[in-house]
């Protein structure tokens, strides 16, 4: 990818606003630990046995890497398309917005 390109990929990624998708990711707990958690106070659970337990969590959207993706596939008209899913996503609250990011 030329230098000019990536540039103008860049420009374009930083102007989008920070999003996050929503993903499950699966996390292991005894039964011991999932009745002491809000969930044992539906069911008891066996001590001994372990469970996977659903767990919801945000992934950040790299704009700048699926924009890159996306014109290696189709040129300029595939990095509109990306665009175009983005604005798509963000009204139908299929993503996260985070207004004021902070970095620790």
């Amino acid at each position: 990818m030329k230098k000019e390109v990536s540039k103008i990929l860049n420009k374009l990624a930083s102007e989008l606003p920070y999003v996050y998708s929503p993903e499950i990711d699966y996390v292991l707990m005894t039964g011991y630990e999932l009745n002491l958690s809000a969930l044992g106070e539906l069911i008891t659970y066996p001590k001994e046995n372990i469970y996977e337990v659903p767990v919801p969590k945000y992934v950040a959207v790299e704009h700048k890497q699926q924009m890159k993706d996306a014109y290696k596939k189709g040129g300029f008209d595939g990095v509109k398309k990306y665009m175009a899913q983005v604005l798509h996503k963000i009204k139908n609250d299929e993503w996260i917005i985070i207004q004021n990011r902070i970095l620790t």
